[in-house]
């Protein structure tokens, strides 16, 4: 097979594990059995540090159940996807609230919400609890207040994207549908190539593997639970529910610096049916990354039972470096 990497080397051993640090969302995403994700109403806030941001209406959008408080919703004009958690990468968009009424309002704790949506297709975001760090207060007349978070949507396909932004403070009680504060276009690109694949056999059915960047060596003998893992993320990006046959996932591992890769076993693991935006996780063990500390880049492939090994398509590459510098790896949260 020819797999495009001259200069990269498969691990000649089994290999297996390694102790991997993910933010929040990774671990969450990386759990040990498959989850489906469904569509929400309302997400996180997502950003990424750029200087060009998104244009906003000079005055905003005026709260439709709070008069006299307007909102302007900026951000990024572009978000990259991160290799570990499979979503957008951080950063920070804002929402600035301003008091145009003739008396003082009370805000107290903002919270932030957000909806993405790829061709009408509306993906899932993390809702967000208010935090100290957006405690409005109480606003004079004429006094704004900035609010900021980053989008912690789930979304690995590179495109262009519309996302809104919504609003609700504490006087609400918790609504579960704040003020709309705004809406913006941004586009999502992948670092080096690496976007979800569109299965061919199953058009807009997207599939990305991801993985931590960094692990521990784990030696020969170890328990089998601490082999690295990666993670394949399947996402319905069709506005009608798909019908999933069971997934053929194969992992080749290639060492830089040698010349053989690793050619793992193909794993068969079985997919719920996936509304619409929804999104399915598949963690599957690498065994060829273990002992040997070094450099290894990971290629997925995929395809479905029953079908031809023809209409096998790449779902990623994950580089992670096995190594024994404690340093380089985060603590666990």
């Amino acid at each position: 097979m020819d797999t495009g990497h001259s200069d990269l080397v498969p691990c000649p051993q089994p290999c297996s594990s390694l102790r991997r640090i993910l933010p929040f969302l990774a671990v969450a995403l990386l759990s040990c059995s498959p989850s489906v994700v469904a569509p929400v109403a309302q997400s996180a806030v997502v950003p990424a540090a750029r200087s060009s941001l998104i244009p906003a209406l000079p005055l905003g959008a005026e709260l439709s159940r709070h008069p006299g408080l307007r909102a302007t919703f900026s951000g990024p004009r572009e978000f990259t996807i991160d290799q570990t958690t499979l979503g957008l990468n951080e950063g920070i968009v804002t929402v600035v609230l301003t008091n145009v009424g003739p008396t003082a309002r009370r805000l107290g704790k903002v919270r932030l919400a957000f909806a993405i949506h790829r061709n009408d297709v509306e993906l899932p975001c993390v809702a967000r609890k208010p935090d100290y760090a957006n405690d409005a207060g109480t606003l004079a007349p004429g006094e704004s207040f900035t609010a900021t978070s980053n989008l912690g949507c789930w979304t690995p396909i590179a495109g262009t994207y519309t996302a809104r932004a919504f609003v609700t403070f504490d006087a609400d009680g918790g609504a579960a549908q704040g003020d709309l504060a705004g809406q913006a276009t941004f586009a999502l690109v992948a670092p080096s190539g690496n976007a979800a694949h569109e299965a061919p056999s199953h058009p807009g059915l997207f599939a990305l593997a991801g993985g931590g960047a960094l692990t521990l060596p784990v030696p020969e003998g170890e328990q089998e639970d601490r082999d690295y893992k990666i993670a394949i993320v399947f996402t319905n990006a069709t506005p009608r529910e798909l019908d999933v046959p069971p997934v053929r996932a194969s992992l080749i591992v290639y060492r830089i610096g040698e010349e053989t890769p690793c050619m793992g076993e193909a794993i068969v693991r079985s997919l719920p049916s996936l509304a619409s935006g929804a999104i399915n996780v598949l963690r599957l063990p690498v065994t060829c990354v273990r002992d040997k500390p070094g450099d290894y880049v990971i290629v997925a492939r995929v395809a479905f039972e029953h079908e031809d090994e023809k209409v096998a398509f790449d779902a990623g590459r994950v580089r992670v470096r096995v190594t024994t510098d404690l340093g380089t790896i985060l603590p666990l949260p």
